[in-house]
């Protein structure tokens, strides 16, 4: 009876990580895996202009004086970054660069970026002359199952380049609750979320004292059983609605 009860522990615990297996293999062969936006950029007269291709253009058509490309805000990370799911005029940073103190700005997220991409990127950012930032990763990150350890070292050099870029306020999302997001499979969807909030717990341990953390993970959830419109049409990122919350998390951290 005993060798029974263990082949249907054991029988049962198989066919659950082969379950889970499967659906991590069927999201990320989705339309997720594949939809990358090009990286995007307003400049201050407000016309939309491709990419980081054409600021570094602009970075390096003056050589003496070096042509200086000035910003209120940047604004780097993934799709939330970005505004995937919403009208752009109600994403999370619109909002934040509607402020009377950010009369230009410019976005450099990239829906499907991870922490890795977002240091990658430190190398351009620190040719731009901007006075705040707003930075949002994670998401990511946590359906990836990127290591934490990974994910800790990476963690280590933004935090380095945060600590050392010029005055101004860096306000860094935490990584939402994505054991709430209704397109994760069951069962996956927890794991996502537990690791979401390791890598909150990672965030708060590596940032400065001088970065602010935007807590959307405690304080902006989107929970589809107490409002099933606060995700876009795809079930993963946030529509209108839930950047909304988002936002709102974001402007009380910037007027305390």
């Amino acid at each position: 009876m005993r060798w029974r009860r263990l082949a249907f522990v054991v029988g049962t615990g198989a066919l659950l990580l082969a379950a889970a297996a499967a659906a991590w293999v069927g999201f990320w062969t989705h339309e997720y895996e594949t939809s990358v936006l090009p990286r995007a950029s307003w400049l201050p007269d407000g016309r939309n202009t491709g990419n980081e291709q054409y600021i570094a253009q602009r970075l390096s058509s003056h050589e003496d004086p070096p042509y200086e490309v000035r910003w209120g805000l940047l604004v780097i990370g993934d799709s939330t970054a970005v505004g995937m799911g919403s009208s752009y005029e109600y994403s999370l940073v619109w909002p934040a660069s509607s402020d009377a103190t950010f009369p230009s700005w410019a976005n450099l997220g990239i829906v499907g970026a991870r922490l890795h991409d977002v240091v990658g990127q430190l190398t351009f950012v620190r040719r731009l002359v901007y006075e705040d930032m707003v930075l949002s990763v994670g998401a990511n990150d946590a359906t990836h199952l990127t290591s934490l350890a990974s994910y800790r070292t990476d963690m280590r050099k933004l935090a380095a380049y945060l600590a050392t870029r010029p005055p101004g306020h860096t306000f860094v999302f935490t990584a939402p609750d994505m054991s709430l997001v209704p397109a994760l499979p069951i069962g996956y969807r927890t794991l996502v979320g537990m690791r979401a909030a390791a890598e909150n717990r990672i965030l708060r341990e590596e940032m400065p004292s001088t970065v602010i953390i935007v807590d959307i993970y405690n304080q902006g959830k989107l929970d589809p059983k107490v409002d099933p419109w606060l995700y876009a049409e795809d079930q993963f990122h946030p529509s209108d609605k839930g950047y909304a919350i988002w936002a709102s998390v974001l402007q009380k951290a910037q007027h305390p």
